[in-house]
């Protein structure tokens, strides 16, 4: 175990002095007996990268499978992709959109999950691209009027009696999905609507993709974030395949639980090239040990169907999990990750979550790669921006244009466009 003690008494001044301040108590990190990140699990230190990915990685990716997020579902469906739509000069010639429909078939059950693209028409060759799931269907991401509505569950606030999407739903989550200023920056964007995938609330499970799979009933059995991971894993399948874009350079980016999602995504497929994480909170960022902001047991209270059922035994006993988020970040290693925080978003906890972009650099610099010196702290709005990415946005819970931009810096310093 390693004792990690870091103190964030300028922190508050810095980060915090606007809207509502958090208490100097979150803006402390006690002192905290984390995994050590070089050991293997149960078993000895590692020096190089070749024990790192030869031993250390796969035991540490299977304690997560069996005690936080379940198995990542690894039976293959029947799959078949169809070109619904191709829009060339799109949005006023800055694009080319495309909207795909991935048909999976299992067991004389089917499902549909609808894909939408925008890639850049000053882009000659394949493109590079940001995947990410969106809350509230494709339509929700931008006004144009002829994106396909979604037709699966959708939360309460997007719809009318019984789940019926509203038309005046185009494009209300527009704000967090900058399609021109992503475009304009030369990459494309490649979203799914989450429900497609598993209809976020406890029930869901039964209108989700779950009964193609066909699992077996285990504690370990995957929840939502599981199969959300899953799914964007399942575009790649389908983007590897697009000549219009680069599969070395799809980068995995989600928002609150689904910058849980993405982490898990990238941390299982090593085809992501890049995983950017948005306020993504406990189960996401967040070191579970930092006592503060959302906690095990608020979690899997609320939300009870997003993680595995062997995740609740940790409920008030988050000292006694074999894992924390820095080791989670490592499986992403030494692939660039971007955490990007939010002042007042004292549930995701802001420290919690620096603590883990710190605590993960021994990994990193196994592979001779930069990280985020523990010396340092951001003030807000100020990027911090290594082979780690770390920013303390000013303001709320939200992923918002300013955001985007830090990314797509962030992408530019590590791939550029070639």
């Amino acid at each position: 175990m390693k004792r990690i003690m870091i103190f964030f008494f300028f922190f508050s001044a810095l980060c915090f002095s606007q809207q509502k301040p958090l208490s100097d108590d979150q803006l402390q990190l006690p002192a905290l007996h984390l995994p050590d990140v070089l050991q293997i699990p149960g078993g000895s230190l590692i020096s190089d990268t070749v024990e790192w990915q030869k031993k250390a990685r796969p035991a540490l990716l299977s304690i997560f499978e069996t005690e936080v997020y379940g198995y990542m579902p690894r039976k293959k469906l029947k799959t078949r992709y169809i070109t619904r739509s191709v829009t060339v000069n799109a949005m006023n010639g800055l694009a080319v959109r495309k909207e795909l429909v991935i048909r999976l078939s299992a067991k004389r059950k089917q499902r549909d999950i609808d894909v939408l693209m925008y890639l850049p028409m000053s882009i000659s060759g394949p493109v590079a691209v940001f995947l990410g799931l969106n809350f509230c269907g494709n339509h929700c991401i931008h006004p144009d009027s002829s994106i396909t509505m979604a037709h699966s569950w959708m939360a309460d606030k997007y719809i009318q009696e019984k789940n019926q999407e509203l038309v005046t739903s185009r494009g209300i989550q527009a704000s967090r999905w900058p399609v021109e200023q992503i475009l304009e920056r030369g990459y494309g964007l490649v979203t799914v609507y989450y429900g497609d995938l598993y209809p976020d609330y406890p029930g869901g499970e039964s209108e989700s993709v779950l009964p193609l799979l066909d699992l077996p009933v285990s504690d370990a059995k995957t929840g939502a974030i599981g199969i959300w991971a899953w799914g964007l894993s399942l575009v790649m399948d389908c983007l590897v395949n697009d000549r219009e874009i680069d599969p070395s350079r799809v980068f995995v980016i989600g928002h609150s639980r689904l910058g849980k999602a993405a982490l898990w995504a990238a941390a299982n497929d090593t085809r992501f090239a890049m995983a950017i994480s948005n306020n993504s909170g406990c189960g996401g960022a967040k070191i579970f040990r930092h006592n503060f902001g959302e906690s095990v047991e608020i979690i899997t209270t609320k939300f009870p169907h997003w993680f595995c059922n062997n995740f609740k035994k940790y409920n008030g006993r988050e000292d006694a999990l074999p894992v924390d988020q820095h080791q989670l970040l490592a499986l992403i290693a030494p692939r660039p990750v971007y955490i990007a925080s939010a002042s007042d978003d004292a549930n995701a906890d802001p420290a919690g979550e620096l603590l883990a972009a710190l605590n993960v650099a021994p990994v990193y610099r196994l592979y001779q790669k930069q990280t985020l010196p523990l010396s340092v702290l951001p003030p807000v709005n100020t990027p911090f921006i290594t082979q780690i990415g770390y920013h303390l946005r000013q303001g709320k819970h939200d992923i918002t244009p300013w955001d985007w931009q830090r990314f797509l810096d962030f992408a530019d310093q590590h791939f550029g466009n070639r």
